[in-house]
């Protein structure tokens, strides 16, 4: 009855997890692939088979090896969830953002075993950041060169302004002596 139980937690457990849209993955500290989810599986394109007892880091950059390896570490000082983004090449080769949730699992003595990663594609909100980033360059070189044209056109409105001024008080000062 024990074993029945147990497999049919674990099949619970499967069907949770499995079907998740988020991205699942266990790693061991050397970064060794443990377990994946269908949707980590699905995102790269690639079998369990593939990707488990593979280290990670052949999917991401090159560059963000050191940070990953420096994120792990922190993970097992800290014990705590840390959530953060990084780059990760897609099965077409394209350069993506996946924010992540990665968490140490540890064994009843307290030591980490395992770490584990929750994951979703963040690509279109982070295009969409960028797009704004750019919008507001833009916006800001526009609100600039209207400063600029209000300041050339009120300097150049006020010389003529200022002669037209100065001659009509000089006028209004002769009033008196000058005929109509």
């Amino acid at each position: 009855q024990a074993a029945e139980d147990l497999q049919q937690s674990e099949l619970r457990y499967r069907g949770v997890v499995d079907n998740q849209t988020e991205m699942v993955c266990r790693y061991r500290p050397d970064l060794t692939l443990t377990f994946v989810n269908d949707a980590y599986c699905d995102f790269f394109q690639k079998q369990p088979n593939e990707l488990i007892d593979h280290s990670y880091l052949k999917l991401l950059p090159s560059d963000q090896h050191d940070s990953a390896r420096e994120h792990v570490k922190l993970l097992m000082q800290t014990r705590k969830a840390i959530t953060h983004e990084r780059q990760v090449l897609a099965c077409t080769g394209e350069s993506h953002w996946q924010q992540w949730t990665d968490l140490a699992i540890l064994d009843p003595a307290g030591n980490v075993v395992e770490l584990q990663g929750v994951g979703r594609d963040i690509t279109p909100i982070k295009q969409a950041q960028i797009e704004l980033q750019h919008a507001l360059v833009k916006e800001k070189e526009l609100n600039e060169l209207k400063s600029r044209f209000v300041s050339m056109a009120s300097h150049e409105f006020r010389t003529p302004l200022t002669t037209i001024v100065s001659t009509t008080s000089f006028l209004e000062m002769a009033q008196s002596r000058i005929s109509p």
